[in-house]
């Protein structure tokens, strides 16, 4: 009769999370080779070839693999940084156009003509404003919705400026007919990410232009490969990658912002926010 340690016990079948990085540890049990085992392992299957390619995945000690694993992630997720910092920084958008009759102006119209007094608490729907641009692969199409509600924030808050308007923006994107092969190219990656980056830019440049109008969240829809569904936007190759990206470019923003995920978007909020899910621009 096989008797299980106490570690097994304790950790069988549990999944360990290793703080700060995508990976986790599952307990492997004397199965695995014939010893205590923890198994690295990640929703990421690219990464974690990548980790396989110079680290073990088997480990007799639970704080040995965590300390491993750790510092193989500080160096490779560095060099994503780099890779974000020079191709990034030298992308190029392609030419890109409004498709269909809707602009800012129309929405600032709108804001200025709705009534105030009969507003409620919520925010009122703006209509999409859609663009497009092409590559030698693909086009694509972005989409930017929006919504405003009457500034609400008592003279007490420390954002507090006397305008009518708080807005929000959304921010997505995808190609037209979805062949997701195209985006795999880290050159084309860039080339869309700075597309839409100079898309979302022109349309907060008009909205700031506003003195009675004040953007107040811009949210971000990753678009990611499906491979990657049902994946944490934290845990996927693209959701790194744009969050890389969107750190970088968000520093661009007039003011002081924050960004976080939140619910699998990524939100850049007016602001310096305390609290350990979100970064200062």
């Amino acid at each position: 009769m096989k008797i299980k340690l106490f570690e097994e016990f304790l950790n069988e079948g549990k999944m360990h999370p290793i703080k700060g990085t995508p990976f986790t540890l599952q307990y492997g049990g004397r199965e695995v080779e014939g010893q205590l085992k923890w198994i690295v392992n990640s929703d990421d299957e690219e990464l974690l070839d990548r980790y396989l390619e110079t680290e073990d995945q088997l480990w007799y000690s639970k704080a040995e693999a965590e300390k491993i694993v750790r510092d193989w992630w500080k160096t490779n997720s560095e060099i994503d940084e780099e890779i974000v910092n020079e191709i990034g920084e030298g992308s190029q958008p392609f030419r890109w156009s409004v498709r269909g009759g809707n602009s800012v102006k129309k929405w600032i119209n709108e804001m200025a003509a709705a009534d105030k007094s009969a507003m409620g608490s919520g925010y009122e729907t703006l209509w999409p404003l859609m663009y497009e641009f092409k590559s030698p692969n693909a086009t694509y199409v972005a989409r930017i919705s929006g919504g405003y509600a009457k500034n609400s924030y008592l003279r007490l808050y420390a954002n507090y400026t006397e305008h009518d308007y708080n807005v929000v923006i959304i921010v997505s994107f995808d190609l037209e007919g979805r062949d997701d092969t195209v985006l795999t190219n880290f050159g084309e990656q860039f080339r869309v990410l700075s597309t839409v980056t100079s898309i979302a830019e022109s349309v907060v440049k008009e909205l700031d232009g506003v003195k009675w109008i004040k953007l107040q969240e811009i949210r971000i829809a990753p678009k990611l490969e499906d491979s990657e569904t049902g994946t944490p936007i934290a845990q996927s190759k693209r959701g790194r990658l744009y969050l890389e990206y969107i750190k970088k470019q968000g520093k661009r923003l007039p003011g002081d912002w924050t960004a976080f995920i939140d619910d699998e978007i990524f939100v850049i909020k007016r602001g310096k926010w305390s609290g350990g899910r979100g970064i200062n621009l």
